[in-house]
């Protein structure tokens, strides 16, 4: 029997000009104690399905620097979980950027367990609104999104699928899994999301810096496809691919690269040209920088909506 299901459900398209996120549209300040540190969330529930069960969960992990006020209101996720239909939570991190797998001199919280966070978090969530323990679905951008790739390779029974964006695996973690030969015990769906001018995750990988904040070294984008290829079985046929319709002019073109593999589960790159370090389609831009220092937001595609028609299709069967 193959690990997941499709799920069938409908979700619309966000408007993709910026425009101000007023406090009524942010979710619900939350806390709670781990490991003897008192860690921040907020949390939406869907309008007019706020008391119903068994309800799908997205968590969404911010970037470096970041806070989950800010994912929450540049990503425009509590709009497609409205249309969607599912509850949606925004964890911080700790020292403003996750324990993602890094060296200890990249990250601050190289010593924060967030892999137990996380866990926690489901678990608290699960018992509170009854979320549907199956199709428990993790999104990251820059940090969180190797935060998401290290929670896939360690607690693959506790994750259906999950979505980087603009990221790729820290060279640390990748020697970690390729030279021990750790590989997560169940395939794993994934989307990517990686712009070809991202100057923090470059599609080439290497040791890099984003605007004084120390990445470390991280692997390329296509190491990173293929690892991923890899834990689900490898490539199975050929590879469909093709460009979305160019809405805006702004000097970016997006390609949809759908991989079947062997395992089951598609794993799909959404390569950028011309983007940078975004989140594409955000209401506002992911990061209060210059432009010049992170580069172009692309409003070719919907991220947030894009990561919901891409996960919704998984279940996960073995919790």
């Amino acid at each position: 029997m193959k690990q997941w299901l499709t799920i069938i459900s409908l979700s619309g398209l966000l408007t993709l000009m910026p425009q101000p996120v007023v406090a009524s549209q942010l979710g619900q300040d939350q806390s709670i104690i781990v490991d003897g540190l008192k860690r921040h969330y907020s949390l939406h529930l869907p309008k007019n399905r706020e008391n119903e069960k068994n309800l799908p969960l997205m968590i969404v992990l911010h970037g470096a620097k970041g806070s989950y006020k800010k994912s929450e209101g540049f990503t425009g996720m509590n709009d497609v979980a409205d249309q969607g239909g599912f509850i949606v939570t925004y964890p911080n991190a700790y020292h403003k950027q996750w324990n993602d797998g890094r060296l200890p001199g990249d990250t601050p919280s190289y010593k924060v367990d967030d892999i137990h966070f996380l866990l926690t978090l489901m678990n608290q969530l699960e018992k509170k609104y009854q979320t549907d323990a199956s199709r428990v679905y993790l999104v990251g951008f820059s940090s969180g999104g190797m935060m998401t790739q290290r929670f896939a390779m360690e607690q693959p029974g506790k994750v259906a699928a999950i979505a980087p964006i603009a990221s790729s695996i820290p060279v640390p973690l990748m020697n970690k899994v390729t030279n021990k030969g750790v590989q997560p015990k169940l395939p794993m769906p994934v989307m990517m999301v990686n712009g070809t001018h991202d100057p923090a995750f470059p599609w080439e990988g290497g040791k890099t810096r984003f605007a004084g904040i120390r990445v470390g070294q991280v692997s390329p984008i296509e190491t990173t496809l293929n690892y991923w290829l890899t834990v689900n079985g490898g490539q199975q046929g050929n590879v469909e691919s093709a460009l979305l319709p160019e809405k805006v002019h702004d000097g970016t073109q997006v390609e949809e690269r759908i991989y079947h593999t062997h395992a089951g589960p598609e794993v799909v790159l959404y390569k950028i040209t011309g983007g940078g370090h975004s989140w594409p389609g955000a209401k506002y831009p992911a990061t209060y920088l210059p432009r010049f220092l992170y580069g172009k937001t692309s409003q070719q595609m919907n991220g947030s909506a894009a990561a919901w028609d891409f996960l919704k299709q998984y279940r996960r069967l073995s919790i």
